[in-house]
């Protein structure tokens, strides 16, 4: 097994991971990422352009330039960003659609969730590629346009226009912004920045929580009451799965363990570890290893397959509570659920992590990376343990 501690390992797998990528994902001819990929790297799909998958793909490149100063790389960002301006932002109601066919956008719902990524990518490319005025501009719709009522949190989304605003409330989303407010104000020093993120991380992952056992609910009424049944009038079930799920636990705790960092508070720490020990640590599998991918209120497993994103959450929170407290426990659960990963998530050979196994660690889809994936994930987390090393800004 490598050391999956070592700096030199880090890099060198995100590396790997965005060499899968890039860059053949990079669409020359309509602008934009192909972003929905097979096994062996084959483009299953050369027209769909998620905002989701347009915004984490400029991410990657960002990172992957600030590791290795590859101008293939600062060139993919700019390439992003210039996508997201002018197909996926509307000139008129200057909100980014949801997903493009080829250069033209087929779905111009309006998403919290969507806008996040954009400020983040917008952020981290901030840091080393662009100026800040386009981060700012996004982040000021976001505050004028989702940010709404007395508990100044993220609404859900709209229909094109600003239109018919969405009675759900989602955890989901307001992580996702509470993570891009984080890096917006890594890129900028604006305390406006940190205080939104903190404002949200106290809501979502402190105070809500503390009336449900400290459990992380995913699903709310307009008026911020948990909504269990959310799930099942749902659609799509991939932004709103049912029950809970111990990957937003574990992307909470690396979140508040960031907060930490940024502001010296010792709840932040003392919550993630509490959210780690609650909500992460018994969901493991104990027999196959791997996490289950939601739970009920009686804790008992729901969707029991594996999904690619939890380990890289849990991994993080794992090593970042290592950094913060000096627990041996916390390093040795880094060290497992990366045995686990090397094992049955990453694509050694042609790099990359698959979307999933089933619960005896079995791969049964062909797609490896459909849209939105990216492996956002394994090089954010790969990243963040390089920046509690010390080896990355």
């Amino acid at each position: 097994m490598p050391d999956f501690a070592s700096p030199d390992f880090l890099k060198s797998h995100i590396r790997q991971c965005l060499d899968f990528y890039f860059p053949v994902a990079i669409d020359r001819e309509k602008g934009g990422f192909f972003n929905a990929f097979l096994i062996d790297g084959t483009i299953y799909d050369r027209e769909t352009k998620h905002l989701v998958g347009m915004s984490r793909m400029t991410y990657n490149a960002a990172i992957g330039f600030e590791l290795f100063g590859d101008e293939m790389l600062r060139d993919a960002v700019r390439h992003g960003l210039n996508f997201l301006e002018t197909v996926l932002r509307d000139p008129v109601s200057r909100g980014y659609g949801w997903v493009a066919k080829c250069d033209t956008v087929a779905d111009p719902s309006l998403k919290a969730y969507g806008h996040a990524f954009v400020l983040l990518a917008h952020a981290t490319a901030a840091r080393k590629i662009v100026p800040d005025a386009c981060l700012r501009d996004v982040a000021a719709l976001i505050e004028s346009r989702f940010i709404e009522g007395p508990q100044q949190l993220a609404i859900e989304g709209f229909d094109a226009g600003w239109t018919n605003p969405d009675s759900y409330r989602g955890q989901n989303a307001n992580m996702h912004l509470c993570e891009a407010m984080i890096a917006a104000y890594e890129a900028t020093g604006s305390r406006p920045f940190l205080d939104r993120a903190i404002h949200i991380a106290n809501k979502i992952a402190i105070e809500f929580p503390a009336a449900h056992g400290g459990f992380i609910h995913e699903h709310f009424t307009s008026d911020w009451a948990v909504d269990p049944d959310a799930a099942k009038r749902a659609n799509d079930h991939t932004f709103r799965p049912e029950g809970f799920q111990p990957g937003h636990h574990a992307e909470w705790a690396k979140l508040l363990l960031t907060l930490y960092r940024l502001t010296g508070e010792d709840r932040f720490k003392t919550r993630a570890a509490e959210i780690f020990d609650l909500a992460v640590t018994p969901f493991w599998d104990e027999d196959r290893g791997g996490f289950y991918y939601t739970f009920d209120e009686n804790l008992v497993p729901i969707d029991r397959d594996k999904y690619h994103w939890l380990p890289s959450e849990s991994f993080s929170a794992a090593y970042l509570l290592y950094k913060a407290t000096g627990e041996q426990r916390y390093l040795d659960w880094y060290e497992k659920i990366w045995s686990w990963t090397w094992e049955y998530m990453v694509d050694r050979e042609r790099g990359g992590w698959y979307l999933r196994v089933d619960e005896n660690n079995r791969r049964y889809d062909e797609p490896k990376s459909p849209p939105v994936k990216a492996d956002y994930h394994a090089i954010s987390n790969c990243f963040e343990v390089l920046r509690a090393q010390g080896h990355a800004a």
